[in-house]
């Protein structure tokens, strides 16, 4: 597990592999312990707000 944030709440980011720009909104909690390997990003789609975990390894600044 990662020690270190890299982003921080509100950070525009996308997936190195592509795809819409999101919002991180904060870390996920898994247990006991803060991950801070998992950021919560959030985008929209169309009209609908969408929200998923990606490891933060696999996103980037947009």
């Amino acid at each position: 597990m990662s020690t270190e944030r890299k982003f921080k709440k509100g950070d525009q980011v996308v997936l190195k592999s592509g795809g819409p720009k999101m919002t991180v909104d904060g870390y996920a909690w898994h247990g006991n312990y803060e991950s801070f390997d998992t950021a919560i990003c959030v985008w929209f789609h169309e009209t609908e707000m969408r929200v998923a975990e990606f490891n933060q390894d696999s996103i980037e600044l947009a």
